[in-house]
């Protein structure tokens, strides 16, 4: 029965009405306790008919540390689908499930795997998945959950209910939100008046009073009345704190129960199902009978059918179990324990004891070894952190609390993470202390406390590397890695320099390769190519046999990114490409996104913007889920900076402004360098050099001092040079030019000299060899935006000089070059100049001719699927495919949708699409 709501209601239809005609989305009806989020769920479940596949669950709080139970109750119905995935995916979710052997690794791996059973199930009809109670669902099935809800849409579809207030991971999803008020008086009467028409005027008002608009309150208070008090001859006295109320009238039912029917309504309390048969054992073995839950029954507490039971609401569960005593609770947790088998008898164990006990202690260990395997890493930090509390001895405790920080930093959770590595920092044994300062280094500069985290590693390092070097290198190239992000890059190569003198050939391969990568990106950084060329290279052959999908992943990483600074385009490319197809087939987001970011990187160095445009798009994504603000923030400066030379002004400033939020919040100083330098490349892009000015002295102030030499990674002294010159402050472009010589002669790279040799081209009175030897260089180490931009400022150059026949043929070349990028920005650059020039643009053969990313998007529109379904499709944004439809549209020469299906249907259009 739905009293009011009107347009919640609506809005619920609508949702429903979009689920049966293909185009799903998520919504979250979130509300206080009470509110009606379950009754509005339940009407969309009953509305959704035979032609929808309705998945449902209900988060329990008393399963919230089993892994996965919530999710494996979820997709039982669909199982079957699971099929259809890769083998790392399907042996994952199995084991998540426990229908297959332990899996380690990803824990996002689940989550992929889920939404992949999900949409395999959706290609038949549309499904729709609907969740209660989120806030009770264990945090690994909730994780997924959530996963599957940013990605509803076609044919599946999910909606959650939430209750107010729930954690900050609700607001990070940024679902579709139906937030639940109080019902309004006329309301609130009409419903008391529907389930209690006995119930006086009078009385009706008190109730309304205390409910606040609440219908569960409403309800609950007015049933908790005697007859005559409902037919006002007798003074009521209802409770009416607004945190208690519901509880406290729930409590009132459940105290006029006997006190054998109390007991036995707490085992159902404590007990984390509805199956009859465990809570008959438990009841038996604590002196009552499950027969007495008709009682209950008869008070509207719980509900009974054949070989289930269970409560009328989440809030009886929490009442029955909280009004009891703790010794009462710790009995019948004994009991369930005598009774069960498996993770729960092991919970209920520990619950049921008081002070220490090796024993559980021992059983909650494996239990966290169990949930880790199955990739349940916070169940893990739990059972590992309660078999702490219940250890005897400092080392076991210490140990027990550090393998407890590790799962927890490994489930995403850092904050815990930390508080736990300061307990056994501040108080464990030596090694124990030593491994804890180590993780908690690494933590405080993953959290944006670079220079407390540095701080913690250097002076564990000096203290331990007395006797344990290798400890003390890895200390010490992580805290340089750390001072790299905070941009004290002059400390940085302190740091590693002395980390790579704590190394002997006595190292394990995996310490030696870490410390020499972190050692090598830094004095890549620096620029010292020419002395990191070596360190990384044996970096490099140290690494063979290492799972890049492993835990040392985050250095391998950084191994494949200083290698773009050396410019070992292609073989980086190679790597970082089959490195994101196992990531992807295996479902290891945190490994994906750092290798969409490399691969992106040289993409769009290399020419092949559509790859980078695709990979940037899934990179951002795929980071902001794992939690990795450092990789998302420089996925959208790349991103950004596609954008700008594309002429998308709008969307390139937003990613780069998204970019400058998290590098703020995050305090990843580094990360403002790239953002700042992205935002004077749109600038001069777009073609206002004071914009762009502006920008780049901004970056001038924050590298300044700072030791970073390396002039490839973020080119911004180039765009300073060419914005100075183009503004005519040639002198302010001859002082930026001094600064680049050095860097650019300390680099072993053509790519830093190709853009050394423009620039003193753009200033130089004799700028025909400095251009010459600019464009021989380019031809060393192909990166075809930075020829094009060389010719078209040599254009520029002829034009001035009045060379304008030289400079029209240079023009056309660059103007061909930036077309076939599809550098929209810079490709009006060129065509002014060369109309300023008196040139006309010739068009070239295949000028026409649709890149292979319009050729996706042009084939999607044929067979009609809808801008953001191309986007899905893409890993694009809508506004991006708005941009390639612009495209496609100029090149063959139609208006609309309608003309370009028909132009596609021609025979001929198939050379286009192929």
């Amino acid at each position: 029965m739905v009293v009011g709501r009107l347009t919640e209601l609506d809005r619920v239809d609508a949702f429903l009405e979009r689920v049966e005609r293909h185009d799903g989305q998520a919504l979250v009806i979130r509300g206080a306790a009470g509110i009606g989020k379950t009754v509005l769920l339940q009407r969309l479940l009953e509305r959704s008919g035979p032609n929808v596949t309705a998945l449902r669950v209900t988060g329990v709080e008393t399963e919230s540390e089993l892994p996965f139970v919530g999710l494996s109750d979820l997709l039982t119905p669909v199982l079957e689908h699971r099929a259809t995935l890769p083998a790392p995916q399907a042996a994952a979710l199995a084991a998540a499930v426990a229908l297959g052997p332990p899996a380690p690794g990803d824990r996002l791996a689940v989550c992929v795997a889920a939404l992949a059973v999900l949409r395999a199930a959706a290609a038949t009809r549309p499904v729709l998945v609907a969740v209660d109670d989120l806030h009770w669902l264990d945090a690994a099935s909730r994780e997924c959950v959530l996963y599957v809800a940013r990605r509803a849409g076609g044919s599946l579809a999910v909606a959650l209910a939430v209750r107010d207030p729930c954690g900050g991971w609700l607001e990070q999803a940024r679902l579709p939100e139906l937030t639940l008020g109080p019902l309004d008086r006329d309301d609130s009467v009409e419903l008391l008046d529907r389930a209690f028409p006995d119930l006086a005027p009078s009385v009706a008002a008190e109730v309304c009073e205390a409910a606040a608009g609440n219908p569960l309150a409403l309800v609950e208070l007015a049933a908790s009345l005697t007859p005559d008090q409902r037919r006002g001859m007798t003074d009521i006295e209802l409770p009416i704190a607004p945190a208690g109320r519901l509880q406290e009238a729930f409590a009132s039912r459940i105290n006029e129960l006997e006190a054998s029917a109390r007991r036995a309504l707490l085992v159902l309390a404590a007990y984390d199902g509805d199956e009859l048969p465990p809570v008959s054992a438990a009841c038996v073995s604590v002196g009552t009978d499950v027969s007495h839950l008709a009682d209950a029954e008869a008070h509207g507490l719980v509900r009974l059918a054949p070989g289930r039971i269970s409560f009328s609401h989440p809030i009886v569960r929490g009442a029955a179990y909280h009004a009891a005593p703790p010794a009462e609770r710790r009995r019948i947790h004994a009991a369930l324990a005598g009774v069960l088998d498996g993770d729960r008898r092991v919970w209920h164990l520990a619950a049921a004891t008081v002070g220490t006990n090796e024993s559980v202690a021992a059983e909650l260990e494996a239990l966290a070894g169990r949930a880790a395997a199955r990739r349940g890493y916070a169940a893990a930090a739990a059972a590992l952190q309660r078999a702490a509390a219940l250890s005897r001895g400092a080392d076991v405790v210490a140990q027990r609390l550090l393998a407890a920080a590790q799962a927890a930093a490994s489930a995403g959770d850092p904050d815990r993470a930390l508080t736990l590595l300061e307990g056994v920092a501040e108080g464990g044994p030596r090694s124990e202390r030593r491994r804890a300062q180590h993780l908690r280094g690494r933590m405080l500069i993953w959290r944006g406390r670079g220079t407390e985290g540095i701080e913690v590693l250097v002076r564990e390092a000096d203290d331990v590397k007395r006797d344990d070097r290798a400890l003390g290198s890895a200390m010490l190239a992580d805290a340089a890695i750390g001072a790299a992000t905070i941009n004290a890059h002059l400390q940085a190569e302190e740091l590693a320099r002395k980390a790579l003198a704590l190394l002997d050939n006595g190292e394990a391969d995996a310490v030696r390769a870490a410390v020499l990568t972190m050692a090598g990106w830094v004095l890549v950084v620096r620029g010292k190519a020419a002395e990191a060329r070596p360190i990384l290279g044996t970096a490099a052959q140290l690494t063979r046999g290492l799972d890049p999908l492993g835990p040392d992943w985050p250095w391998l990483h950084l191994l494949l990114r200083a290698r773009i600074g050396l410019g070992d385009f292609e073989p980086v490319q190679l790597e970082s490409t089959a490195l994101c197809e196992r990531a992807r087939e295996a479902a290891a987001l945190g490994v994906l996104s750092g290798a969409l970011l490399v691969a992106a990187d040289v993409a769009f160095r290399l020419g092949d913007w559509e790859a980078a445009e695709q990979r940037t798009a899934e990179a951002i994504r795929t980071a902001g889920e794992t939690g990795q603000p450092s990789l998302h923030g420089l996925a959208l400066t790349t991103r950004s900076r596609l954008l700008a030379a594309r002429g998308m002004e709008d969307e390139s400033r937003a990613a780069a402004l998204d970019a400058l939020e998290i590098a703020e919040r995050e305090q990843i100083t580094a990360g403002l360098r790239h953002v700042h330098a992205a935002l004077g490349f749109l600038a001069l892009s777009a073609g206002r050099v004071e914009d762009a000015i502006a920008e780049l002295e901004v970056v001038e102030r924050l590298v300044r001092g700072r030791g970073i030499e390396e002039p490839t990674n973020v080119p911004w002294l180039p765009d300073m040079v060419e914005a100075y010159a183009r503004a005519g402050r040639h002198e302010d472009a001859r002082r930026a030019l001094a600064m680049l010589a050095p860097q650019a002669a300390s680099s072993d790279s053509p790519v830093a000299g190709a853009a050394m040799a423009r620039c003193r081209g753009i200033l130089e009175t004799g700028f025909d060899q400095a251009f010459a030897e600019a464009l021989a260089l380019d031809d060393l180490r192909p990166m075809p935006f930075e020829r094009a931009r060389t010719l078209l400022a040599l254009g520029r150059r002829l034009h001035r000089a009045r060379r304008r026949s030289e400079a029209r043929d240079r023009l056309r070349e660059a103007l061909a070059g930036f077309e076939r990028l599809g550098a929209t920005a810079w490709a009006r650059q060129a065509r002014d100049e060369l109309r300023a020039a008196g040139g006309r643009r010739r068009q070239s053969a295949d000028g026409l001719a649709l890149t292979p990313q319009e050729r996706r998007v042009a084939a999607a529109v044929r067979r009609g699927a809808s801008n953001r379904e191309i986007a899905s499709e893409l890993f694009l944004t809508p506004k991006t495919i708005e941009f390639h439809l612009r495209q496609i549209y100029r090149k063959l020469g139609v208006h609309s949708r309608p003309q370009l299906v028909a132009a596609l249907s021609r025979p001929s259009a198939d050379d286009q699409l192929r």
